[in-house]
Order: C-alpha cells, then structure tokens, then sequence
C-alpha cells in the first residue's frame, strides 16, 4: 500500500468504523448498523478473533425475534494476527456483496449466486419418494426450511408471525406459535 492510498483510508469513515471494531475486546460481537436485505428484516454481526473476522446474518422477524439459523455467513481468514486493515478489508467486501445478496426462497439463506433447483421435475412426483422440497404451511411457496417441530415454513413467512404474550409466564414472558401446532418456535431447538 503506498502513501497516497494510508493517507485516503485514514479519513475513510470505514476505516474509523473498522478502527472501532478492531478495539473491541476479541470475541467481541458487533452489530453493524443493517436492518434489512433483499426485503427482509436482518442483523448482520461481525466478530473478530485473533486470526478471523467473521460476518453473520440473521433474520429478525415482528419482534426482533430471531429465525434459528445462519442467513448468511463469511469467514475472512488471515494468516498472520488480524489487523484493522483485515477488518476493513472484510467489511468492505461485504459491503461490495450486499447489493448481490438476494434471499433464495427455497433453502431459506442468502445467497449472491442463483440456485437452480429441480422442483418441477417429474421424479419428484413419483409416489415412491418424499422430496426436500414441501410447501410453505403459510404461502404455499416451496421451501426447504422446516420449524423445530418440523413444519415447512419459509422464512420470509417465519419472519411475519407475531410474538405474543406466553400465558404460562415463567422465564420466556413472549413466544411465537408455529402456523400448525402452535409450539413456541422462539425455543430454536430445545425440547419442551
């Protein structure tokens, strides 16, 4: 990096943002200021260890409740212990992915390259096999992701349904009901 190029990311607002990350304690988790991709309600973190930094995004439906698993996720390795310019670096490719990030229906993520998927083809109709691929319980898309208590919701629909006061109280004083059993989705994956 030469002098001319120091001197331009040192009045970048990124490089103060990634300088402000970079400072954290490691392990630190850091929400960045994104709240929504591809129409959908997000939080995107970035976290630091000695030798990654790592980017997640997660959906946040009515509530800010959380979906159960990982939108999207980047790891940028480095060899050496990381540095703020590593932090920069992986913010601002990030940021050169987001407009690309466009949420995949079917398998639930975000994703910058198109997915084909074979839901129309005629094995799948067989009655002698059970697809990956069932119909959203809500819109009726299809989807791959499933609730806890295995039923097909997509996530765009898993996003929408409404955190209500838990009558029983106890520690979790909100729940969000399944579309079908009305199990408390929020539990991502304990067993009650």
């Amino acid at each position: 990096m030469d002098i001319v190029e120091k001197e331009t990311k040192k009045d970048d607002p990124l490089m103060f943002y990634a300088e402000d990350i970079f400072n954290k304690p490691k392990n630190h988790i850091h929400r960045m200021p994104i709240s929504e991709i591809d129409g959908l309600p997000v939080c995107v973190f970035i976290n630091v260890d000695k030798i990654n930094v790592m980017i997640e995004v997660a959906h946040t439906g009515i509530g800010g409740c959380c979906v159960p698993d990982k939108l999207y996720y980047i790891n940028y390795p480095t060899i050496q212990p990381v540095a703020v310019e590593d932090v920069y670096n992986a913010i601002e490719d990030f940021t050169n992915r987001l407009d690309n990030l466009k949420l995949d229906r079917i398998s639930g993520k975000l994703t910058d390259t198109p997915q084909f998927y074979p839901t129309e083809c005629k094995f799948l109709k067989s009655p002698n096999i059970k697809s990956l691929y069932q119909e959203c319980c809500v819109c009726y898309e299809i989807t791959q992701t499933r609730t806890i208590c295995k039923h097909p919701l997509c996530v765009r629909c898993w996003g929408q349904i409404p955190t209500i006061s838990n009558p029983e109280g106890g520690d979790d004083d909100y729940e969000q009901p399944c579309p079908i059993c009305r199990r408390d989705l929020q539990m991502c994956g304990n067993d009650h």
